[in-house]
């Protein structure tokens, strides 16, 4: 292990290709620092070409889909360094990133499991509840798989606890950690963005059913609900119809600024490429 290097690990599965590129673009405009190493970690099928644009030191891939915490539990045991920036595949970044700063502080409070980068900003008063330094407070969300930089024996401690102590398979792995961490007393930051965030999520949109988020999917316990619910099979008939009404006025929302909005186009068009391919009973 190297206190002083950082390794990029990027997490990514079937069917979200069109977004990496996009992400290591931005990240490399707004990050210089030299990373020791990259990881990719695959859930799933893969192009060849894709796989070209990240060029990775090492590529760890599930060729059948296991769910995403297998994917992470297989990158970490890969990781060299004490630390590793955790990169999703729907990310844009929109300021210099100063993991330099990142890791001063990471090196200075060894009870620090991450700092992540705020996607929101700025932040409310609740989110600035407890100040861990002058920049950097407590997340009141706990772990978040947001980029973030991460200490490396700590979150492969808690990811170990997640695959052997018992838990409950309708969590995510998310809140799993952020309880696990907190009855061991260890904190999760957030940096202070100021008055602009410089991070944008742009995958809300994509097909990864929350099953595969869950820890039920370590027991191979996955279905294709997009929604996840928490494990619940069916959402009353009250979700249904509230959900009629959001679609009929995104619908309209979007028939109408796809007339000159580029995004609202994109949109359109994705749907209608989903419905030619999903089969409706």
């Amino acid at each position: 292990m190297n206190s002083n290097q950082i390794s990029l690990l990027i997490f990514t599965c079937e069917g979200r290709e069109h977004l990496l590129p996009t992400t290591l673009q931005s990240l490399n405009k707004t990050c210089n620092y030299p990373f020791e190493h990259t990881i990719l970690a695959i859930d799933g099928q893969y192009s060849n070409e894709t796989i070209k644009i990240v060029k990775p030191k090492f590529i760890v891939q599930n060729y059948n889909r296991r769910g995403y915490i297998q994917s992470i539990l297989n990158a970490l045991k890969l990781v060299e360094t004490d630390f590793f920036f955790w990169l999703e595949d729907d990310w844009v970044f929109t300021q210099e990133i100063d993991l330099q700063y990142l890791l001063e502080e990471l090196n200075i409070n060894p009870d620090w499991v991450q700092i992540r980068l705020s996607k929101t900003a700025p932040l409310s008063s609740g989110e600035k509840k407890n100040s861990l330094t002058d920049r950097v407070y407590e997340s009141i969300y706990g772990f978040s798989a947001n980029p973030c930089l991460c200490r490396t024996n700590l979150v492969y401690q808690g990811f170990d606890a997640l695959k052997h102590e018992s838990r409950d398979p309708t969590l995510g792995f998310e809140q799993f950690l952020s309880q696990w961490f907190d009855k061991q007393r260890l904190f999760c930051g957030v940096l202070d963005p100021g008055e602009e965030s410089p991070i944008e999520h742009t995958g809300y949109l994509e097909s990864t059913p929350r099953q595969w988020h869950m820890t039920a999917s370590l027991n191979g316990e996955t279905n294709e609900y997009l929604s996840g619910m928490r494990g619940s099979p069916s959402p009353s008939i009250w979700r249904r119809l509230l959900m009629a009404c959001k679609l009929t006025w995104a619908y309209y929302k979007v028939l109408i600024c796809q007339l000159w909005q580029r995004e609202a186009y994109d949109l359109a068009f994705r749907f209608v490429a989903t419905t030619k391919k999903t089969k409706v009973r």
